[in-house]
């Protein structure tokens, strides 16, 4: 079980470290018309952090791994693999979601306004010729996210299922032994 441990809290230390990494890149590189002087369309990457939901990913992934370092030692031996795997499973999901919607969610799309020309009977909204949208794709930081937490997901199952697999802690005569107990005796 300690390798499992060991994983799950490694796991997690990359994806705290994926969080910082470059998660989308918006740009088309030689496919666009070029600009002005010639260089292709690409603005600079934007990690997980800097996207819409940063704060929340970093609070899920560092949540996530003090709940694997209390596994590791072993604080809640039965609580803690439940809530890693519950940890892993929701920074699986906004890694996919935010994959997903990366215009939206990590380039910030969805937080901004339509552009609006402003007319006599108010602000209306337009598209102004020659824009441009380049295009955003998913970045590395994005791969060692979702393959981290993978890993952590199976090591949070496999651990869940070996300490599911061994019951009750209270039901083993060693378990009483090990508080310094001597087990009652079984009626016949």
């Amino acid at each position: 079980m300690r390798p499992l441990r060991v994983a799950i809290v490694v796991s997690f230390a990359v994806m705290i470290a994926a969080t910082f990494a470059p998660f989308a890149t918006q740009g088309c590189g030689r496919t666009c018309p070029a600009s002005l002087d010639g260089v292709p369309l690409a603005f600079p990457p934007v990690s997980l952090f800097q996207s819409l939901d940063g704060w929340i990913a970093l609070c899920v992934v560092v949540i996530r791994a003090l709940v694997a370092t209390a596994s590791l030692i072993e604080v809640r031996p039965r609580l803690t693999p439940c809530a890693s795997l519950a940890a892993a499973m929701a920074a699986l999901a906004l890694c996919m979601f935010d994959g997903v919607d990366e215009w939206g969610r990590v380039v910030g799309g969805d937080a901004q306004g339509p552009p609006m020309e402003l007319t006599p009977h108010g602000p209306v909204p337009f598209v102004p010729a020659g824009v441009l949208n380049p295009p955003v794709h998913l970045d590395f930081g994005f791969s060692v996210f979702i393959a981290a937490a993978v890993v952590a997901a199976i090591a949070a199952l496999l651990l869940v299922g070996i300490v599911d697999r061994r019951g009750p802690l209270s039901t083993h005569a060693s378990g009483s032994t090990r508080h310094g107990r001597t087990p009652a005796p079984t009626p016949s």
